[in-house]
């Protein structure tokens, strides 16, 4: 027996837990779904979708790691310029990389809460 038979044994013996979502996630994004679409829309099932932004998702990691470390060289450049001397000796350190996760944590938190709150606000309080 398979990896994929083992898997889609346990998709029908945990349907209908908490379970079976981890196992029908695991079993669309190592397997193809068995309906594919043969003419007209590329993307039609739901299946395909998951797995078109899953690999979408794995695409932004190594980009989002980069700018990390780039946000954090970029900070410590401006304050000692020095540093643009031997770029490549002083990119990928652990200092840059954790204020440049600091920096993308907080540019993308409080973008979202000024969207949320610009939502509830314009939403609750009507223009007369």
């Amino acid at each position: 027996m398979g990896l994929k038979q083992n898997l889609h044994n346990l998709k029908e013996k945990y349907k209908g837990t908490k379970m079976a979502p981890a196992f029908n996630a695991i079993h669309t994004f190592l397997y193809l779904p068995n309906e594919v679409t043969h003419g007209g829309t590329h993307i039609k099932a739901a299946d395909d979708l998951k797995r078109t932004m899953n690999t979408v998702i794995m695409a932004l990691i190594p980009i989002l790691i980069f700018g990390m470390f780039n946000a954090g060289y970029q900070h410590y450049a401006a304050i000692d310029n020095s540093l643009r001397l031997d770029p490549l000796a002083n990119f990928f350190t652990w200092d840059n990389l954790w204020i440049g996760y600091h920096k993308s944590i907080t540019i993308g938190c409080s973008f979202l809460c000024s969207r949320s709150f610009s939502r509830i606000y314009f939403c609750c309080h009507k223009r007369s």
